[in-house]
């Protein structure tokens, strides 16, 4: 059994975990007596009387850049790095779900800007490449019905460059609203929006003051 796992038999109490700890880490007693200001008597006390928990055992574990759970109860492994589900959420980024209306030109910059800003309330966990502002809309009509239908969490990256036939989310002037479709950049400089479900939604030529603000990097469809 591994030294890092849980619930080592030889690892039983607080005493012995912190031994390993500096022992693996390289570090001595004193260098840790210094970095929580206490007297070097108290760490050689902690290391030699089998103690089973302590004050400093939070401070320690701080110092150290080691699981506090793990020295003061054996808990979970000794770095957080080394667990998977921590490896998992630290691999993701969390980006908001934003409403229509905040997603609009310049608007999404200043939603972003905010991270604890009460409009928003909801966020998303993901993996994709979501650039710096990247951020989350829910697709509120059937335009792009049956691939992505009404509800579907779509997650957009503004600093991607929009590809030809890519999925992107577009501002409409003339309905000052966003949308989502798929792009197609024509040879006469002409960009065209197109929706899947074209039985009840037409194509959009993207005009002047309209703006493409992002390319699709992730769906979530409802199950």
């Amino acid at each position: 059994m591994s030294s890092k796992e849980t619930k080592d038999s030889c690892l039983e109490t607080l005493s012995d975990r912190l031994v390993l700890a500096l022992e693996m880490l390289n570090i001595t007693q004193a260098d840790l007596a210094r970095k929580i200001q206490v007297k070097p008597q108290a760490i050689n006390y902690l290391c030699k009387n089998k103690t089973k928990k302590s004050q400093l055992t939070y401070d320690i574990a701080e110092a150290l850049n080691i699981s506090g759970e793990w020295l003061a109860n054996g808990v979970g492994l000794m770095n957080p790095e080394d667990d998977p589900h921590y490896k998992l959420i630290n691999a993701q980024n969390r980006v908001p779900i934003l409403a229509p209306n905040q997603v609009k030109p310049g608007l999404q910059e200043h939603f972003l800007s905010l991270k604890s800003n009460e409009n928003i309330s909801n966020w998303l966990l993901t993996t994709a490449n979501t650039g710096k502002n990247g951020f989350a809309i829910i697709v509120q009509d059937k335009s792009m019905y049956p691939r992505f239908d009404q509800g579907t969490i779509i997650v957009v990256n503004p600093e991607k460059q929009h590809k030809d036939r890519e999925f992107v989310l577009a501002y409409i002037s003339s309905i000052d609203d966003v949308i989502f479709r798929q792009v197609e950049f024509h040879n006469d400089g002409s960009v065209i929006l197109y929706p899947i479900n074209t039985a009840m939604y037409k194509q959009i030529t993207l005009e002047k003051n309209d703006q493409i603000i992002g390319a699709l990097v992730e769906a979530r469809w409802q199950t």
